[in-house]
């Protein structure tokens, strides 16, 4: 029988009722184990990645699966769910949990100054009273979002960029940000070859910085050179299952947090996606 979507891992319905699954319970025994034994989230989820240990959901395990399972009271009990551990077990977890969190602003350090507005573009601030991001120019506000659910959004964002990477189009703004810079480039060597007077390896130094800059516009054909350098840099990385900050910082330029707490990226080539 096909175990239903809403169900936790580690029970499935059963004549109706809701039961443990066997199997699936005694992994759920050994997270609890293992995290109170002092391993991390994530060398839990290697753990369980190595010796082949089947997760209901496609993405399967990772730091974020493991921690979801650590947290989830249906497992002491709650919510009309049979306990798979015990009580004092589970609250133990939640003290060692508390203890390892970072803070809000600590655990997205890689990322929250780059956090925007969707109506007006303006740096978003978090609230630690609301527990809420609020935008201090046109006063919008986002509901509450979890640290990790937000990087995990962004990393699910980048994921299927990776699986798409025809999906990214060219922005024409990019071609023209090249050219303006050529022509700056050009600029200059004009002002120098007026003025009479130059150093020479000065000026050879700049017409080959103009060359190397035309060359860039040239070579990148119908795709911009920061479109390239994007699906390159997906190329590149392992899939991204959970949030990558190299790869973020390679592609991406600003997060658009909506109020409901959805969120666009926007790339370096100035594409919102």
């Amino acid at each position: 029988m096909t175990k239903p979507r809403y169900l936790p891992y580690g029970y499935r319905i059963q004549n109706g009722l809701i039961t443990p699954d066997t199997a699936q319970a005694e992994y759920v025994r050994q997270i609890y184990q293992l995290y109170l034994a002092g391993n991390s989230l994530q060398e839990i989820a290697k753990h369980l990645q190595a010796n082949s240990i089947p997760y209901s959901d496609e993405t399967g395990w990772n730091k974020n699966t493991v921690h979801r399972i650590v947290k989830n009271p249906a497992y002491c009990g709650k919510d009309r769910y049979p306990p798979i551990v015990e009580y004092t077990l589970f609250q133990k977890a939640q003290v060692l949990c508390q203890r390892k969190a970072p803070t809000y602003t600590e655990a997205l350090k890689d990322i929250r100054g780059d956090i925007i507005c969707p109506d007006c573009d303006s740096r978003l601030e978090w609230q630690t009273k609301g527990h809420r991001w609020r935008c201090r120019h046109c006063a919008a506000f986002s509901v509450q979002i979890a640290p990790d659910i937000l990087l995990q959004s962004i990393a699910t964002t980048m994921k299927r960029l990776q699986d798409n990477p025809d999906s990214i189009n060219d922005q024409p703004l990019s071609h023209n940000t090249v050219s303006i810079e050529a022509e700056k480039q050009q600029a200059e060597i004009d002002e120098m070859l007026s003025a009479g007077e130059f150093d020479a390896a000065s000026l050879i130094q700049s017409v080959l910085s103009r060359a190397d800059t035309q060359y860039l516009c040239c070579t990148a054909g119908n795709a911009d050179p920061m479109t390239l350098r994007i699906k390159e840099a997906l190329a590149a990385a392992p899939p991204c299952n959970t949030f990558d900050p190299k790869l973020y910082h390679a592609i991406a330029d600003k997060i658009i947090l909506h109020r409901t707490t959805s969120i666009q990226l926007k790339l370096v080539n100035g594409m919102v996606v």
